[in-house]
């Protein structure tokens, strides 16, 4: 009798797993109570003939972020402007007197004025931050 009711359990331990929606990694986090969104440059949806694409692999310099009114911005360490342009699903946020950049999963990835690394993509488009590919989305 015992045998079944763990098998049951594994069974249902499962279907729930199963059945748990996934979140759509295109989709920004929620803000939690007391956030207040800020502008973040993200990829349009991806178009139909975007079907061979590939994230160009070349890492991007270490950059900084501000707040500029509603919006955040970048600048290379030497202090020189950069427009980046994220994946699909981040987002940026102004929390407890900062700001912050925040994964489709809703971990804080950078906040501003530390050293932002680990970006990945071409000159503007980042396509991977901190090992973790994101590719257009439609």
């Amino acid at each position: 009798m015992r045998r079944w009711g763990c098998v049951s359990l594994v069974v249902a331990a499962a279907a729930l797993v199963a059945c748990t929606p996934r979140l759509d990694p295109r989709t920004p986090a929620p803000l939690p109570t007391g956030a207040a969104a800020l502008v973040l440059k993200t990829t349009p949806p991806a178009t139909e003939y975007e079907f061979n694409w590939a994230c160009p692999g070349a890492l991007i310099n270490p950059v900084r972020m501000a707040r500029d009114g509603d919006a955040v911005v970048f600048e290379f360490l030497d202090g020189r402007p950069v427009d980046l342009v994220w994946p699909r699903g981040f987002s940026a946020r102004w929390l407890d007197g900062h700001a912050e950049i925040v994964a489709p999963d809703g971990s804080v990835v950078a906040e501003d004025d530390a050293e932002i690394n680990g970006l990945v993509g071409d000159t503007r488009d980042i396509c991977e931050v901190n090992g973790v590919t994101y590719p257009p989305a439609s």
